[in-house]
């Protein structure tokens, strides 16, 4: 993922925000995988998780591309 990164945000982006940007991303993979069972007992009528799978994917990618995109532009 950070190669990804690195050729989206630019080869000069310091490893460190790379790596942050790495961790944003992986966190909200896994929140919502480890933190479903927890969603679901709070709130019973959330779907199960394999009916989601594609909409949390989605949001997830178009979030992290809305915050990358504007990194990017913050450091124009």
């Amino acid at each position: 993922m950070c190669s990804l990164l690195r050729e989206f945000l630019g080869p000069d982006t310091p490893e460190t925000v790379i790596k942050d940007c790495e961790y944003s991303i992986t966190a909200q993979i896994l929140h919502g995988v480890l933190g479903w069972p927890i969603i679901s007992a709070i709130v019973p009528e959330q779907k199960p998780f394999g009916e989601c799978v594609d909409e949390l994917a989605n949001h997830v990618v178009r979030f992290s591309l809305a915050a990358l995109s504007a990194f990017q532009k913050q450091r124009k």
